[in-house]
């Protein structure tokens, strides 16, 4: 072989280099026609593309993205976007990302813009109630919908999806969104606590105590969990564990009234377990950090009544009587625990002034 044949192979050798290595002519157009927001031609020269360049990642990326994603054609996308990651992930984009995170930046994006504007109707509709409820509830549900479709794996989607869905009367979906949700995310704060307040709605005891049980690990300072967490202790007639997350939530509660409930809880457990001198410690503590709360002092007086605590009882419905002596009710307390004293004088004092009470 010459030398000048030997020039022209070179030649024609990094010729092939620099050609193969070139954007294929209707991808340069299809993005021209990006740039101009035509996306009508875009999507026809990206097509093309497709067809005649099947090894070039950018194309479906791109379809997928700017035609189909913008569309919101939730599946075409993902399904250019797979098509995409199949041939090259690591293909380099015009702007210099490569198809692997382009394809995850934008899909974070679309996911992200959608779930924020489901979130948005939600908060919305929240506190309606009744049939107004469910109504509602089915109204976003397909946001909420999209969002899944958008990018399934991600996992904050499926606690409010499973929700949104058990609102709106679906149970069998709700659950689902939950397998999914506890699947691609078992130690996610939010779909254990939303698993465990939805079973036990549907009076799945054991499966909400599982669920509210890992809830309070995963967030041990947050007393909303450790509050449901022993009240299904309770429910269950597990008693001291009850008593021992009463104690554990109000060693991290702060607001006073959340506090105040707790204390006022963990007496009615201390009642039952017969530990009277703690009970009354703990309904004390009740009133000194929410002392307005003039109900949960009658509840105590009432739980004293029913203990045969006669003169704890009394103390109380005394306390009432001089926050509001124009109630009937505590009154009609004073004679009936009176009368178990052995007063039937004082007791029928008593009964003629409820006859004088406001109410």
């Amino acid at each position: 072989m010459n030398q000048n044949q030997k020039l022209l192979l070179c030649g024609l050798a990094a010729f092939s280099v620099f050609f193969l290595g070139c954007p294929p002519a209707e991808l340069t157009s299809a993005r021209v026609y990006l740039n101009e927001e035509n996306y009508e031609k875009a999507e026809e020269f990206l097509l093309k593309t497709i067809e005649i360049a099947p090894d070039n990642a950018e194309a479906p990326a791109l379809l997928g993205n700017e035609i189909y994603g913008r569309r919101q054609e939730w599946n075409k996308m993902n399904n250019m976007f797979e098509k995409a990651l199949a041939i090259n992930p690591q293909e380099k984009m015009a702007d210099g990302l490569t198809v692997e995170q382009y394809i995850k930046n934008n899909r974070y994006f679309n996911w992200t813009t959608a779930f924020n504007n489901a979130i948005i109707e939600y908060n919305k509709v929240i506190n309606f109630t009744g049939d107004d409820r469910r109504s509602a509830m089915t109204s976003v549900l397909p946001l909420f919908e999209a969002s899944k479709n958008i990018n399934p794996s991600e996992s904050q989607t499926y606690p409010v999806l499973a929700t949104v869905y058990f609102e709106a009367g679906d149970t069998a979906q709700a659950i689902d969104a939950l397998d999914i949700g506890y699947e691609l995310a078992p130690d996610e704060l939010g779909i254990n606590h939303t698993s465990g307040q939805i079973y036990l709605r549907l009076g799945e005891i054991d499966k909400a105590v599982d669920f509210l049980s890992k809830a309070a690990e995963l967030d041990p300072g947050n007393s909303k969990i450790i509050r449901q967490l022993a009240n299904v202790y309770y429910d269950l007639g597990r008693t001291e564990q009850s008593i021992t997350t009463f104690e554990d939530a109000i060693s991290k509660e702060e607001d006073n009234k959340i506090k105040a409930d707790l204390y006022y809880n963990l007496g009615i457990l201390n009642m039952e377990m017969g530990e009277f001198d703690s009970a009354e410690d703990n309904f004390y503590w009740a009133n000194d950090l929410n002392p307005d709360d003039t109900e949960a002092l009658l509840r105590m007086a009432q739980v004293f009544e029913r203990a045969e605590k006669w003169r704890k009882a009394e103390k109380f419905y005394r306390e009432l009587i001089a926050e509001d002596p124009d109630v009937k009710e505590y009154y009609l307390g004073m004679v009936r625990v009176l009368v178990q004293q052995g007063k039937p004088e004082e007791a029928q004092r008593y009964l003629e002034k409820s006859k004088r009470a406001g109410d």
